[in-house]
């Protein structure tokens, strides 16, 4: 399974009652299909990432989409969008948000409480998303950095199990 199956899930459902609702500005602007236009950034591989995703929505739903790409700087990347959702613009149908805008820009999202499995999400992102009682975004993706260590590697150094704070994290990376 890809990383991003749910994701998938998620997206061709409530993007197709979004356009029911009339609440995208795409419209018919390739091949009398509907484009949809997505906000991203060029940092790292995450363009290339959207691109795969949007090469599979696109054969699922019909739908086409077209990448908007925003500032670099997050700062600059809000101010853009609160000036699109302020003037109600339709040069965005979906927003890529930081983690930490959500409160800031609630108001122009609608409820996703009813149209989302959040079980598929961990619990933390889930909270982080809702604002009054409200699910005004979903992760498109999240990082989960993992700590290893090697058995054979701990036993060598005089430990017979892995640490249980970063103190003792400490002390055994340093032996």
């Amino acid at each position: 399974m890809k990383p991003h199956a749910s994701l998938m899930a998620h997206l061709i459902p409530l993007t197709l009652m979004a356009l029911f609702l009339g609440g995208c500005g795409g419209g018919d602007d390739r091949d009398g299909r509907i484009v949809l236009r997505m906000n991203t950034d060029s940092i790292g591989s995450l363009l290339e990432i959207s691109r795969e995703l949007a090469t599979e929505f696109e054969a699922e739903t019909g739908i086409a989409v077209e990448f908007v790409i925003g500032p670099d700087s997050a700062t600059d990347r809000l101010v853009e969008y609160q000036r699109f959702l302020g003037a109600r613009s339709s040069n965005i149908d979906i927003y890529m948000i930081d983690v930490t805008w959500p409160g800031v820009l609630a108001s122009h999202f609608m409820d996703l409480t009813d149209h989302i499995n959040t079980g598929d999400f961990f619990p933390a992102m889930i909270e982080n998303n809702t604002v009054n009682d409200r699910l005004v975004a979903v992760p498109y993706y999240s990082d989960a950095p993992m700590l290893y260590y090697r058995e054979d590697l701990l036993e060598a150094a005089g430990f017979d199990a892995p640490p249980s704070t970063w103190t003792e994290l400490e002390t055994m990376a340093t032996a």
